[in-house]
This record gives C-alpha cells, sequence and structure tokens, in this order.
C-alpha cells in the first residue's frame, strides 16, 4: 500500500509541476549472499514494505551519479555485486526492498515533494551545496532522534559526525553506505618514475616520518619543473604540481588546516578571521598553485591537467579517487602511481587529511514528509551496518586498494585519505561567494593578504548567513 501512494503520489507530482526525470526500481525476487546488519537492530520483517532512496543519476557523467544505492540485475563489477547481493540480502532478513528514485538534480526533486508534502522519499542523497539550505528550511530531522539509529556504531564516522553536528543537532552525514563521497574525495596523486628520476624517493616515506608539509612539497615542485623552450612556461613542459582549475585550490588549503567557520562554544558555526595563522596557511599554499612556474592548472580537453600527468609531465596531480578508475586505469598505464594526502601546514598539524567534495560530492538526510520514522531510521541504520563488509569493504579493499592500487604504499595512503575527510560547514555556506571569491582572487595574485580585503567584502554577509542558520526554527 505504501509502495502504490508513494507511486501515486510521484504521478501528481508529476503532473502538476513536470520539471525533472525520475527513475523508479523495485527490487527483484532472489536470493543473495550479502552480510547483513549485525548491531542492536531486532528481527524485524517489514514484511514487503519498501525503502524509498532518492539518488543521483542521469548525467552524461557517469562518475557523478551514485553507483552504491541499486541495481535491477547482478552487474559484472565487483561493487556492484555487492550492492545487488547486499540489497537482496536485506529483502531476505528484514522484507524491505529497496525503491530506487533518480534525479540529475536530488535537492531540487526532493523540494517538489516536500512542497506537496508528498510521503515520497525515506532517505536523500544530496550534493554538500546543497543541503545545508534544506536543513534550515526544516526539511530535514534530525539523525540523533531517530531510535534504531546508532551514531557511535562502527559503521558510521564519528570524525565526520562531530563536524556535520550544528548546535547539537545532525541533519546530514556519511556512512559505510555511502561510496560517491569517498570516490570524490580530494587528494594528491604523484608520478614515481619522475620522483625516482630526480632522486626525490619515495614520497610516502615523508608521510610516514612526517615531514609531509606545503613548503616539502612546493620546494620538489620547482625541482622538477622544467621549460622546453626560452619562451616561458607552456603545456609541452614538465611542471611539479597540476590541478584542475582556480577553485581546487581551496580543497589544499583546507587540508592543510585553513577553516572559514570553526564551533563556537555553543556548538554553532562561527567565522574564523583573516587571522596570522590563516594568513600564513594560504601562503604556503599559494606558493605551491599559484606560481605558473611549476604549477599547471587548466581542465580544457586539449590541456588538461590530467593529461599532462599521464604523460608523466607533472610530478604532484591534484584530483579525486575516481581518477584511477576513469583517467588513470592502472592496467593500461605507463606511470607507476603513488598516493599522497594533502601535505600538512607544518609537522604539529594533528593529522594528514583529505577534502570532501564541497560540490559534487554527497551527503544523506532523512526528509520530515516520512510518516513512519521509526520504519526510516531501521532502514538507514539496516543498509548502512549491512554496507561495511558488503559494498564499503569491496569498494575500499577490492576495488580501491586491490584493483586500483599499486601496491601497500597506495592502500595505506588511502586508508590515510578515506579516515581523515575535512569538512567546513563556511564551505557549504559560502560555496557560491566567500568560499569560490577566496580562491579566484588569491590565485589570480598569489597573495595570502588578499584575503584580508576578500574577507572584509564577505564579511557581513557570511556573518548574516551563520546568523540565519543560528535562528532558523530547525535549530532552536
Amino acid at each position: 500500500m505504501k509502495t502504490f501512494i508513494r507511486l501515486l503520489s510521484l504521478l501528481l507530482v508529476i503532473i502538476m509541476l513536470a520539471s525533472c526525470f525520475i527513475a523508479c526500481n523495485d527490487t527483484g525476487d532472489g536470493t543473495g549472499d550479502g552480510t547483513t546488519p549485525d548491531g542492536d537492530l531486532t528481527d524485524l520483517n517489514l514484511k514487503g514494505q519498501t525503502y524509498a532512496i532518492l539518488s543521483k543519476s542521469g548525467t552524461s557523467n557517469a562518475h557523478l551519479n551514485n553507483f552504491e544505492v541499486y541495481y535491477d540485475d547482478l552487474p559484472e563489477d565487483v561493487v556492484g555485486q555487492a550492492v545487488y547481493n547486499r540489497n537482496q540480502s536485506l529483502k531476505n532478513k528484514y522484507g524491505f526492498s529497496i525503491l530506487n528514485y533518480t534525479a540529475e538534480n536530488t535537492s531540487a526533486q526532493a523540494k517538489l515533494a516536500y512542497e506537496t508534502g508528498a510521503d515520497l522519499y525515506d532517505l536523500v542523497i544530496y550534493q554538500p551545496d546543497s543541503v545545508q539550505a534544506h536543513a534550515q528550511e526544516g526539511y530535514l530531522l534530525d539523525l540523533n532522534e531517530f531510535n534504531y539509529i546508532d551514531l557511535e556504531h562502527d559503521s558510521w564516522s564519528q570524525y565526520i559526525n562531530e563536524q556535520l553536528t550544528i548546535g547539537g543537532k545532525l541533519y546530514y552525514t556519511t556512512n559505510d553506505f555511502l561510496l560517491l563521497d569517498k570516490a570524490r574525495a580530494f587528494y594528491l596523486f604523484y608520478n614515481r618514475d619522475l620522483a625516482t628520476d630526480y632522486g626525490l624517493g619515495r614520497l610516502e616515506d615523508k608521510v610516514y616520518n612526517n615531514t609531509w608539509t606545503l613548503e616539502e612539497a612546493t620546494k620538489l615542485a620547482k625541482a622538477v619543473s622544467k621549460y622546453t623552450d626560452g619562451n616561458g612556461p607552456s603545456y609541452e613542459d614538465t611542471f611539479g604540481f597540476a590541478m584542475g582549475e582556480n577553485l581546487e585550490f581551496m580543497y589544499l588549503a583546507m587540508g592543510s588546516g585553513f577553516r572559514f567557520t570553526e564551533k563556537s562554544n555553543s556548538g554553532f558555526p562561527k567565522l574564523v578571521s583573516a587571522n596570522e595563522k590563516m594568513l600564513n596557511i594560504l601562503q604556503d599554499a599559494l606558493d605551491l598553485a599559484a606560481n605558473k612556474n611549476y604549477t599547471w592548472v587548466n581542465c580544457t580537453e586539449e590541456e588538461h591537467c590530467e593529461l599532462l600527468f599521464l604523460d608523466g609531465r607533472s610530478l604532484l596531480l591534484n584530483m579525486t579517487t575516481l581518477f584511477i578508475e576513469y583517467q588513470y586505469k592502472p592496467r593500461e598505464s605507463k606511470i607507476d602511481l603513488g598516493i599522497l594526502p594533502y601535505p600538512k601546514y607544518d609537522v604539529s598539524q594533528e593529522q594528514y587529511c583529505s577534502t570532501a567534495d564541497s560540490s559534487l560530492g554527497a551527503v544523506l538526510a532523512i526528509p520530515f514528509t516520512v510518516q513512519d520514522e521509526d520504519m526510516a531510521g531501521f532502514c538507514l541504520e539496516a543498509i548502512t551496518e549491512a554496507s561495511t563488509d558488503t559494498s564499503y569493504k569491496t569498494y575500499i579493499d577490492t576495488k580501491c586498494k586491490y584493483q586500483d592500487a599499486t601496491d601497500q604504499d597506495c592502500a595505506k595512503m588511502m586508508d590515510i585519505c578515506f579516515e581523515n575527510q575535512v569538512y567546513d560547514i563556511g564551505s557549504f555556506l559560502f560555496y557560491h561567494d566567500l568560499y569560490k571569491q577566496t580562491a579566484l582572487d588569491l590565485m589570480s595574485k598569489g597573495k595570502s593578504s588578499l584575503y584580508k580585503s576578500t574577507f572584509e567584502s564577505y564579511k557581513t554577509a557570511s556573518q548574516s548567513k551563520i546568523d540565519d542558520l543560528v535562528s532558523s526554527k530547525a535549530y532552536q
């Protein structure tokens, strides 16, 4: 009955608004061999109910779509097989099936349902830069308040939950069920062959002995760069560092300790001023990223940073995990690929990090339109715990660390990157203004002192966004 009501509601939404394409699939019959949840969940049987998830799909770029939610049939790839078997196992043990809705813009599609009050989705997967607005508008439910959700279970990241908790409320986060956030994590790749040619050794050793810093990365970038002629740097030359666009500078800076916001004593975000420490971090990051003599920034088809790297003409590359599968292709490439977390600002920094993709990553949330909160919470905990030893383990251990990684050093570096993903609420709140303008201003001039004026220009508007957050009914 619930499935019928949801399909009827969906039809009404389409007729009334007709603005987005949605695909809907239900799991079929069959048996699976996936692992089922083993935490504090009871042997509850939902007797054929459906767990409706709105995920991202339909774009021309397959690497921007969720691949961890659902498959109609048993696919050929190992991750897809793990997802399929996990879903079948959940159906067999708990009696619920995955109802998979997809949209190219999940936040826009979800809002259509919210505005009509239709109980279409039990879970929505958002891009990070759109989720905070929905939290403040009261569209999402606090994950702390669900009976069956165990946020302290190992299948949830305590580190990420803490970063995304605002005023004691957790309206969105990630866990072992989500994989797109790991696939879209930003960190560094390096060309081991080029490092060997220049006598730089294994750069992973610098991580192990805590000497991998921005200053060290810049020194190595300078050592490797060379020009083929006397006309200055061009695409035919060799560079120490490469990245796709100026906005990626912020991932490097945040991985090295820069922040737009930090938590106040009350647990709400507060602005971090353009203080000396932040300016110093920005300057060291700029020394690496903004110097055109040894850094290439371009993602045009003809002069793409990834092609430059794959051609053996860049020591370091700023990119996401998906680079390995879609561009590097380990079984075909001639380059010996190494993986590195972002360098620390200095050796006193607590940990090495990767950075969450503020725009095209993924977080999950439960919408306020859910009528059966116990069911929604139970199914989320069930699929989360079931994913740890199935889809998550297959993606991390088999796909990333065995099929894609070249050796144990790569695997160890991936562990560091996935375990220490950095989130900054400010990068969500200010993504379209202070965040972007900071990257554009600083990368064009290469001087961190400019951040003082950029910060002052956006300070009032940024503080207003924080004030709106704090005063919103959702955070009272």
